[in-house]
């Protein structure tokens, strides 16, 4: 059975962090700082989830041009 996609909320000298995790346990993404509270952390996935749902794929393999966007 294939565990579900999810963030991983941490804490790491003092600061807060996320990992995304895909189906097959893999981490496929990381918070790229840190976050002062466990909140800012759960925001920042929250606007990423936001955020993510309308972003355009870029596509620089398929199209050297910029913003070939291929879906």
């Amino acid at each position: 059975m294939r565990a579900r996609p999810q963030f991983l909320v941490y804490e790491s000298d003092g600061l807060h962090h996320w990992r995304f995790i895909a189906n097959n346990g893999e981490t496929v993404a990381v918070s790229p700082q840190g976050y002062e509270s466990e909140i800012e952390c759960l925001d920042a996935i929250d606007a990423l989830q936001d955020q993510s749902k309308s972003a355009p794929v870029v596509d620089h393999l398929f199209d050297p041009t910029p913003l070939a966007i291929v879906r």
